[in-house]
């Protein structure tokens, strides 16, 4: 059900479309026998007549759904309605509901449009012709009014939602098992949280207060629904425990932190921060990392964006301005649920990263024929690696390259990944590989300088060697062309040369090259 209301009007035409052209082979093997041409008419007329008044319901069920959205602020009523209704009129589903009336009636015009043409050129239509009309007419008339059934009985939250607040998330849909939009179940079990919360002496939260906590737990992520912590924090709400609650949900957005951090890659971490303590369990950063640095560490790993990085900080001086300092002023409700919904936002609603590749084993995947030369997938895997991550695999890249004892599945798979990897290279990191062939052309290694060269050719990366390396590659290959002239086959091969090592030629030799 929920991938029917993702696409109903796609499903609606692959349903009819299916139908349609069973029916046409039915009636090629004479299963089934079109009627007359006067009664295709009259049928079609009547489907005309029907498309008109189911679009006009649904029309009618539409105004009346919007005209109750903007007058409900204002209407009259019992105020233990208002949470409800405000929630559903204020969250997803509303926009949703609208969306799929709007689309049964815009299908229904379309139907109405169809049967008018082709009631007006019926003599230039074939009997079988109007039959499939009338037929897919009807099968996306009846398939409409069934989604507006649906909608009508899935989505009017009023009652379920009533009843919900008062039994619980038992029926009325709290259970996704049932097959319901997994919105309307999220709406469910959040407003079970929020307004459920009742004590012995009759305290509770204000409605307004219950709508604003219930539309902020709609953003938490569903394995969450039952954290400690989150349940804590709501459950000292109705008795005025502010403070409590601030503290209480902080810890659950440390543990979610702890958490993705772990899933990411520790490794990452640790480089990255550089803490005293190693840390290789989640028992490690209770112990050794402070709020300030788990919140820097999930920046810098890529668990946390820019924006949420600064406003949990916010979120951190306000659970220590509240919880950690009793004697500073009582926080108000607002000043909770705005820390609720920051928490909710930029955390507790997000799924966990994309695991950091482990270099060791990428690379030892690199030295076998399993290796997957796609480049979709080594995209995917290095474009998401950390700048630290990308240097560490780009110096290892280089190193391995010119080691003599490097087979040629290794040095095969390297030279793949390596214009990959190198665009998504600093400028920084790229000029470091250089000064490392520079380094290498003094020392005088030729297997090595010859490897490290080839290295950088792949990726046209010699404009990052430093001027004199490039007059010692240059140099000999013009020499080589102005000793090979008139000899043809050794002046070809002197200009493959050339023209292989690039157009990074050091200024000095310009004047030689062109003048050959």
């Amino acid at each position: 059900m929920d991938q029917y209301f993702k696409r109903p009007l796609l499903w609606d035409l692959m349903v009819t479309a299916g139908l349609i052209g069973l029916a046409f082979i039915m009636i090629k093997r004479q299963l089934l026998v079109v009627p007359s041409q006067t009664e295709l008419v009259n049928f079609n007329t009547n489907l005309l007549s029907a498309a008109f008044s189911s679009a006009g319901f649904i029309l009618t069920i539409l105004t009346i759904l919007i005209t109750f959205k903007n007058s409900h602020p204002k209407a009259k009523g019992s105020t233990q309605d208002a949470p409800v209704f405000e929630l559903f009129f204020s969250t997803g589903l509303y926009h949703k509901t609208v969306s799929l009336l709007r689309n049964c009636i815009w299908e229904l015009f379309s139907v109405c449009a169809t049967t008018a043409l082709i009631r007006l050129g019926v003599c230039v239509f074939l009997p079988v012709t109007i039959y499939m009309v009338n037929l897919a007419s009807t099968l996306l008339i009846l398939l409409s009014l069934v989604r507006c059934l649906i909608i009508l009985s899935r989505s009017w939250l009023s009652k379920g939602l009533r009843q919900l607040s008062i039994g619980g998330c038992d029926g009325a849909g709290g259970d996704d098992g049932g097959g319901g939009w997994n919105l309307q179940s999220v709406l469910f079990k959040a407003i079970h949280m929020a307004s459920e919360l009742t004590l012995s002496g009759g305290t509770q939260l204000q409605p307004e207060e219950q709508s604003l906590l219930a539309k902020s737990l709609v953003q938490v992520r569903e394995e969450l629904h039952n954290n400690p912590y989150i349940q804590e924090a709501i459950r000292v709400l109705p008795v005025k425990g502010y403070r409590s609650a601030i503290g209480s949900y902080w810890n659950a957005v440390v543990d979610d932190l702890r958490r993705k951090i772990e899933h990411r890659s520790l490794d990452l971490f640790n480089k990255e921060m550089k803490p005293k303590q190693e840390i290789k369990t989640y028992e490690d950063f209770q112990k050794h990392v402070t709020d300030f640095d788990l919140i820097e560490g999930a920046y810098k790993t890529g668990v946390i964006g820019w924006e949420a990085h600064k406003m949990l900080h916010q979120a951190r001086e306000t659970r220590h301005v509240f919880d950690g300092h009793p004697t500073s002023t009582e926080p108000s409700i607002l000043k909770v649920l705005d820390m609720i919904n920051d928490c909710n936002k930029y955390v507790l609603s997000e799924e966990y990263p994309v695991p950091i590749v482990d270099i060791d084993t990428y690379l030892q995947t690199m030295d076998s024929p399993s290796f997957h030369q796609n480049k979709t997938a080594v995209e995917q895997a290095l474009g998401d690696l950390p700048q630290i991550y990308r240097k560490e695999l780009i110096n290892r890249l280089y190193t391995t390259y010119q080691h003599q004892s490097t087979t040629t599945v290794m040095r095969g798979n390297t030279e793949f990944i390596l214009p990959i990897l190198w665009s998504v290279l600093s400028k920084e990191d790229r000029k470091q590989i250089g000064q490392r062939l520079d380094k290498d052309f003094v020392e005088g290694d030729k297997d090595k300088c010859e490897y490290g060269v080839d290295f950088m050719l792949k990726v046209n990366g010699l404009r990052y060697v430093s001027s004199s390396t490039r007059n010692g590659l240059f140099e000999p290959a013009i020499e080589r062309l102005e000793q090979s002239l008139d000899k043809f086959e050794e002046e070809k091969s002197a200009m493959l040369h050339l023209r292989k090592l690039g157009s990074s030629v050091p200024p000095q030799l310009i004047p030689r090259l062109v003048r050959r």
